[in-house]
């Protein structure tokens, strides 16, 4: 191999050296990401062969359809969520969000229909989640303290509207989401099972998707490449505020009320799901299905606490190491792919 003028021969070594060890590393980094695939997917099957076996009322269809029920809400904002964190964001305003798309989908829907209502409450989530990317892509503030600012100002909006009490539903059919059933499901559930194939159809067929990892893994070059990262960028947002604005809506309509107290605990989950289904929180890596399982695991955890009576704190506070462990457990895969 000849050696130009302005390279000296230590460069062209390490030159040589990095290519004789760059399939190795990108075989390391394949290993590595399917050795934690395989983690994660065997932890949920373990913990639901657990469940199964030591409690006799978890594997029924009423139970299963129940926890399906439950974490619907959560699960719709983690969709939106993922697509915001595979583009190298986070929104820390999901969780308000949700409470004022519940307060104004019953608002207005006592003031009109509850169809009305419902898209009122959808509308809401999408238009604010579309402000946060304006604060985000076009004015360039900072991730964090744009949606943290938005929380702020949306919880107490949320709270002179509300007035610190709970709203009602006094309009009839607007419990919709708490009773009706498709062939036996609930409606909310066939609508999570609409959104998970919409975003992953997302991700993985359409062009939107391929943009969305490019900008996660590096903006700037996404950017000289021609990607319109401020458009894909608020268009996550976007997606991350109607999830918000949907989950709102139906907890709002199974409750028959909603508050402005309602994201208490769910935008901790939200993060926790996405974080433990394999999401890394650097962004450009992850995928839908990961999120899924992230879910899916929260609620069987949730689901064995209260079948064996655990004090809701524990769960919390087990809620809490997971997300610990689950960004700890992405750094060590992070260095290792190195």
């Amino acid at each position: 191999m000849t050696t130009p003028e302005h390279v000296t021969p230590t460069v062209a070594r390490r030159e040589e050296l990095d290519a004789e060890q760059a399939p190795q590393a990108v075989t390391r980094r394949r290993y590595v990401g399917r050795t934690a695939d395989f983690a994660i997917l065997l932890g949920l099957v373990a913990l639901f062969i657990v469940l199964s076996v030591t409690s006799s009322a978890f594997l029924t269809s009423g139970n299963l359809l129940n926890i399906l029920s439950q974490w619907t809400p959560v699960c719709f904002m983690a969709l939106g969520g993922t697509l915001v964190l595979i583009a190298g964001g986070f929104d820390l305003s999901i969780g308000a969000i949700f409470a004022m798309a519940g307060i104004v989908s019953v608002m207005v829907a006592n003031a009109t229909t509850p169809a009305i209502g419902m898209l009122a409450g959808v509308a809401v989530g999408g238009s604010l989640g579309l402000a946060n990317g304006f604060l985000v892509s076009v004015l360039r503030m900072n991730v964090f303290v744009a949606t943290i600012g938005s929380s702020i100002v949306l919880t107490g909006l949320a709270t002179v509207i509300s007035k610190g009490n709970i709203i009602t539903a006094n309009s009839p059919g607007f419990g919709f989401f708490g009773t009706a059933q498709f062939i036996g499901v609930n409606v909310d559930i066939w609508l999570m099972l609409a959104g998970i194939i919409v975003c992953s159809l997302v991700m993985s067929r359409l062009s939107l998707g391929r943009y969305i990892r490019a900008i996660g893994g590096n903006i700037e070059a996404a950017r000289l490449s021609g990607v319109r990262t401020e458009m894909v960028r608020s268009l996550t947002f976007l997606a991350s505020g109607l999830g918000g604005g949907v989950a709102g809506v139906i907890v709002a309509s199974q409750g028959v009320s909603a508050n402005a107290n309602a994201f208490s605990t769910s935008q901790y989950s939200v993060w926790t799901a996405l974080l433990i289904g394999g999401n890394s929180m650097y962004g450009g890596e992850g995928a839908i299905w990961r999120t899924v399982v992230g879910v899916a695991l929260l609620a069987l955890i949730g689901d064995g606490f209260d079948l064996v009576n655990v004090n809701p704190l524990y769960q919390q506070m087990v809620t809490g190491a997971i997300l610990l462990i689950a960004v700890a457990v992405d750094m060590l895969i992070r260095h290792r792919r190195r």
